[in-house]
């Protein structure tokens, strides 16, 4: 039988990996953001590799 616990933890892994495939660009065009602190480059000029 399957636990409570581990239906739980599916059903949060697909409500997080669905928020995370639907905001995927805005999360790693952030990631980018923190990436460009230091460099000569702007981070509103900085885009994430397609």
């Amino acid at each position: 039988m399957v636990d409570f616990e581990t239906v739980l933890f599916g059903l949060a892994g697909l409500l997080f990996g669905a928020v995370d495939y639907r905001y995927s660009y805005h999360l790693v065009r952030f990631s980018e953001q923190l990436d460009a602190i230091g460099s000569t480059r702007s981070w509103n000029e900085v885009e994430p590799a397609v």
